[in-house]
């Protein structure tokens, strides 16, 4: 969230982000939600917003807080 609302061209970013519908503040909302319910099914979510917001992708490199596994 702090990388999606830096003030740095702002206004740019979100006309471009809000192109696509990851990039709309409505799905920042639910991905944030998500986050409540399990990391791991977030996970997708905030990969579509980040690169809705031309941000690299998280999943898969390594974070410098743990992230529990999904559960089974």
């Amino acid at each position: 969230m702090l990388q999606i609302f830096q003030p740095d061209d702002f206004e740019d970013r979100r006309r471009t982000a809000s192109a696509a519908p990851a990039g709309q503040f409505q799905f920042l909302a639910e991905a944030r939600l998500e986050l409540t319910v399990s990391p791991h099914s977030a996970r997708p979510l905030i990969d579509a917003a980040r690169g809705a917001w031309h941000l690299r992708a998280l999943s898969g490199t390594l974070l410098p807080v743990r992230v529990p596994p999904a559960r089974t």
